[in-house]
């Protein structure tokens, strides 16, 4: 279900302009399948500057870094980290999944991307929080909790992050 809510995303902005360049995503699924191949186009005033091919997604770009993140879901294969990418598809970093990665994205007031994860310890579901800078370097890490509402600073601003309700890997 997950994929399918994100394949209809892509078809309405798979398209997305970041001053001269430009970011086209083609997601390509087998038929009656969760197995998904990513590839991401990297244009620069309208002709091709480079491409990434083999991503298990979903991504996003980083307007502010411009760089190409791939969360690498492991929801349904066994990918073991995330990848950042620049504009001429030279991995920049990548970072091992600490678990069942549930959500990822990056952050619209700083150069930051975050990753959520589902733990379980004792017994029980809990969320993990990572976030990283544009270099792969953590900036924040929560460990397990109970939380939904994470709050740091960076540079001496104070961001938040609202997650879901821990739940179950998978």
């Amino acid at each position: 279900m997950n994929k399918i809510i994100v394949l209809l995303a892509l078809l309405w902005a798979n398209h997305v302009n970041a001053g001269s360049y430009s970011i086209v995503e083609n997601v390509k699924c087998k038929p009656e399948s969760d197995v998904c191949e990513t590839s991401v186009k990297i244009l620069n005033n309208g002709s091709e500057v480079s491409e990434i091919l083999g991503l298990e997604g979903p991504t996003f770009h980083s307007l502010t870094n411009a760089q190409i993140l791939s969360c690498e879901s492991n929801a349904v294969f066994g990918t073991t980290e995330i990848r950042v990418f620049d504009y001429k598809a030279k991995e920049v970093f990548s970072y091992p999944h600490l678990g069942y990665q549930r959500d990822c994205g990056v952050f619209e007031k700083a150069p930051l991307y975050w990753f959520l994860y589902n733990i379980v310890e004792n017994g029980n579901p809990k969320n993990s929080l990572v976030v990283l800078d544009s270099t792969g370097k953590e900036v924040f890490k929560s460990g397990s909790t109970l939380l939904t509402k994470f709050e740091f600073y960076y540079k001496a601003q104070l961001l938040t992050l609202t997650t879901s309700n821990p739940d179950w890997p998978g």
